[in-house]
């Protein structure tokens, strides 16, 4: 199983902080760092001040919702972290929230699935070095080539929640990557994907899993607060309502460790295995630079990961 990290960017969090986690994790030699945005760091400059700390390992740029990033612009992100990172450069694309899009952005986001399939479109013809010419929901770019240096592997990943979204990226993506789910959750995921993928006639692409990590005092308070914001998010909401961790609108007060884990390294490599049961390739851990057991988390997870993968 691949252990990955994805260093937090939880309130308090700041860039250094950031950087600390990717330097433990490229100590421990984790597979991939992702550099994320919601409404902290962009994740394309991020990732271009995470590439130096970042050793060989991937770094994988999102998600990002092509509704608000059109491929051109960020093809040409990944092309700029592609000219600083010594690893693989990915893209990862997730439709995001109304409120996000909308609210927040200005911007149409009333066909998700078109636009993501538009998206991986137009991406692939970009890293193909073709001319765009695609046009789908509220996703269009004509006419453009990008003249960077394209990244060596254009690899897509699609993060996904609700079952038409995971059915589209097994039929469309490299890899999927869900968030915030129960290890049951995710068998039921992988299946969604899987089911995808057969209707294309393609393998079905690898699954991972992001998973919430630190130390009961350090972190799991802030883990609590933090998933306040995604009780109403569309796929959170009804993934949340399914696992039953909402109660009248309300998260349980032992949702934070059924969407995460706290304790020590042996808890963690523990629930990841969890995962693995459930037929993930893939694990990465949100670990906060701030949380002083973070180090010895990210390097137990992967440890555990090379014990069961024999290296």
């Amino acid at each position: 199983m691949r252990i990955s990290l994805v260093p937090a960017q939880w309130p308090g969090d700041i860039l250094e902080d950031v950087v600390q986690a990717v330097r433990w994790g490229t100590a421990a030699r984790v597979n991939g760092i992702w550099s994320s945005e919601v409404a902290g760091f962009d994740a394309v400059g991020l990732a271009v001040a995470l590439a130096p700390a970042a050793g060989g390992a991937e770094i994988l740029v999102g998600p990002v919702s092509p509704a608000v990033r059109d491929p051109a612009l960020y093809a040409m992100g990944l092309a700029t972290v592609a000219a600083v990172a010594t690893g693989p450069v990915l893209a990862v694309l997730g439709s995001s929230s109304p409120t996000i899009v909308s609210r927040w952005h200005g911007r149409p986001s009333s066909h998700p699935r078109l636009d993501m399939e538009t998206a991986v479109r137009a991406l692939r013809a970009i890293a193909a070095g073709e001319r765009t010419d695609h046009e789908g929901g509220d996703v269009r770019s004509r006419g453009f080539v990008l003249r960077a240096a394209r990244p060596s592997s254009m690899e897509i990943v699609i993060a996904a929640q609700g079952p038409r979204m995971l059915r589209l990226a097994g039929a469309i993506a490299d890899r999927v990557v869900v968030n915030l789910v129960t290890p049951e959750q995710a068998t039921e995921m992988a299946s969604e994907v899987a089911e995808g993928a057969a209707s294309a006639g393609r393998p079905t692409p690898p699954v991972a899993a992001w998973l919430a990590a630190g130390s009961v005092d350090a972190s799991r308070e802030r883990v609590a607060e933090l998933l306040k914001s995604y009780v109403r998010a569309p796929g959170y909401a009804e993934r949340f309502a399914q696992a039953g961790i909402v109660v009248d609108g309300r998260l349980v007060p032992s949702a934070a460790d059924r969407l995460g884990v706290f304790g020590d390294a042996d808890a963690v490599a523990r629930r990841i295995g969890e995962y693995r049961a459930a037929g993930l390739a893939e694990v990465a851990l949100i670990v906060s630079g701030k949380d002083p057991a973070g180090r010895t988390i990210i390097d137990g997870a992967a440890a555990a990961s090379r014990d069961w993968s024999g290296q």
